[in-house]
């Protein structure tokens, strides 16, 4: 049963489970469920949290460890990067990683939120 009336996603852990294909699961107490299993499950599985969001869709998400990873390719190149104001990053072979300024490009929108936010009741007041 899910029971928190504070948070709009609610969830359980559970420590059974496991896939069966495609498109079944089988979970502790309820069995085998319908579901759209979207990848196979690697490694050692540990635990499966059910969760379910404010739209009545239900998620299970599977904990598994030792999984094997994808080692990026080795290569003999070095680099070295310097955090910057106008460009964001500069890379020691001279390319420059232009600043993408999130805040210019939304500052029309913030300053109509902001205005909309002024006049709400309780806004002068601190509220």
């Amino acid at each position: 049963k899910f029971k928190s009336r504070r948070h709009a996603r609610q969830s359980y852990r559970t420590n059974g489970g496991k896939v069966l294909d495609r498109n079944h699961i089988a979970l502790p107490k309820l069995g085998n469920v319908r579901a759209k299993v979207s990848r196979p499950l690697q490694g050692r599985f540990m635990s499966v949290t059910v969760s379910l969001d404010a739209a009545g869709r239900y998620f299970a998400t599977f904990l598994c460890t030792d999984v094997p990873s994808k080692d990026a390719p080795v290569t003999d190149r070095e680099v070295g990067i310097d955090l910057g104001v106008e460009a964001l990053a500069t890379l020691s072979d001279g390319t420059k990683i232009e600043n993408p300024r999130h805040l210019k490009k939304y500052e029309r929108k913030l300053a109509r939120e902001q205005r909309r936010l002024s006049r709400r009741k309780g806004a002068r007041r601190g509220e």
